[in-house]
């Protein structure tokens, strides 16, 4: 929906706005290999705020109570002229003489507090668009949508801002090279499939094969376990659909966190040419795929990742292992009489379609409690409000038990 204020009256008709946001949709669809369907509904009429641009405080630091405020007049101005319990979300695009609107953060209900109602349903998630989707075009929308998902900022709140994962996620730079979901977080949302990841629970090694993350099918990522809350992902990107501008091929690896807030480095990546000069438009974290030959090795934690070739339709072929004096706090694996159906196990049908991880697959999902996000998790997102967090913790009823990330409706 689109709104205009009584200190900034809209000068122009809502379409303009709806065409510059709308290829979201399929870039999205897209990213999640078709198993998320987003479903837009526009209301092309300008709806009048009850209160000046200048006054919901984005301009002074926006607070969580000032932007449930800036939701709620939304929803109540725009409520004579749509049904929104036909909706899962918002999507809230001011006009472009609303300079007071400058940026497009993400509303997150609180479970605590009445939030924001309107015809008998509860609007949980909200997206308010600023000026900056302008600057930013379409994908702003995928950014902000994967909050609601419960997806965290992948750039820096401090210091340089892409110093941790560089344009490799849409979480990070909105405008970076190669801006698919990393498979780590396609793996959460459930658009990559339990076979198609393979995962390490002891020592021992593995080669395996994988298939680029732009493209379905095939095998996607290796999770190589740390720690209680960390693990090291990798996974192949190619130049290729949503990623076809990226800056280098091959390899991407990358240590993840779940104990870190977001904007703290909840996902790193490792870089394979950290002393290479990058070339215009690519950052030197853009340039961090391995080639064929290239190795990353962990001394603190002993891991150490190799790819040994690449190949047809981006293809790769590596293999992972701890050392043998590491410690992957593993427990030992399950009976045969307990292990799951082979279709559903990390590996799927063999060696060829298990990505990246050593010995004991069986037991492979009983030590990474902290990776779905869905029903729950042992560590909440950290950007969203304390109470909320408090409520997935608790395994109470829960933003990810909500809806189908695979396809829900907005009204914009």
């Amino acid at each position: 929906m689109y709104v205009d204020f009584p200190d900034a009256p809209a000068t122009d008709t809502t379409e303009p706005y709806a065409a510059h946001l709308a290829p979201s949709a399929a870039w999205m669809r897209t990213a999640g290999y078709g198993r998320l369907r987003l479903s837009v509904t526009s209301l092309h009429r300008w709806i009048r705020m009850p209160a000046d641009s200048t006054s919901y405080g984005f301009a002074r630091g926006l607070t969580f109570e000032a932007h449930e405020k800036y939701v709620r007049d939304a929803i109540a101005a725009a409520d004579p002229y749509t049904d929104f319990s036909r909706y899962d979300m918002v999507y809230i695009v001011p006009t472009r003489t609303a300079a007071a609107i400058p940026f497009s953060p993400t509303y997150l209900y609180d479970p605590a507090t009445s939030g924001v109602a309107a015809d008998g349903t509860r609007l949980k998630w909200a997206v308010t668009f600023g000026q900056d989707m302008w600057r930013w075009g379409h994908k702003v929308v995928a950014h902000e949508t994967g909050h609601t998902f419960g997806l965290p900022d992948l750039y820096s709140f401090t210091g340089p801002t892409h110093q941790y994962a560089g344009g490799w996620d849409i979480m990070g730079d909105i405008a970076g090279a190669a801006p698919q979901f990393l498979g780590w977080h396609s793996w959460k949302l459930g658009w990559t499939r339990d076979r198609q990841v393979a995962g390490l629970a002891g020592r021992g090694h593995r080669t395996v094969r994988l298939t680029p993350v732009e493209r379905p099918g095939g095998t996607k990522i290796a999770v190589l376990r740390t720690g209680e809350t960390t693990a090291y992902v990798a996974e192949s990107r190619r130049p290729v659909r949503n990623d076809r501008s990226a800056c280098s091929t091959g390899v991407l690896i990358y240590r993840i966190d779940s104990a870190t807030p977001t904007g703290e480095g909840p996902v790193r990546v490792m870089s394979a040419n950290p002393s290479t000069t990058p070339p215009a438009g690519c950052t030197q974290l853009d340039l961090a795929a391995f080639q064929p030959g290239q190795t990353f090795t962990d001394p603190d934690t002993g891991v150490r990742i190799a790819v040994r070739a690449g190949g047809p339709a981006g293809m790769w072929s590596g293999s992972a292992a701890p050392e043998e004096d590491s410690d992957l706090r593993g427990s030992p694996g399950r009976s045969r009489a307990a292990r799951p159906p082979r279709s559903a196990r990390p590996g799927g049908r063999g060696p060829e379609q298990a990505v990246g991880v050593i010995g004991g697959p069986d037991s492979f999902w009983e030590h990474l409690p902290f990776v779905r996000s869905r029903p729950t998790t042992k560590q909440p997102p950290q950007h969203l409000t304390a109470p909320f967090r408090a409520e997935i913790a608790q395994k109470k009823p829960s933003l990810f038990g909500e809806y189908d990330t695979r396809r829900f409706f907005v009204c914009w």
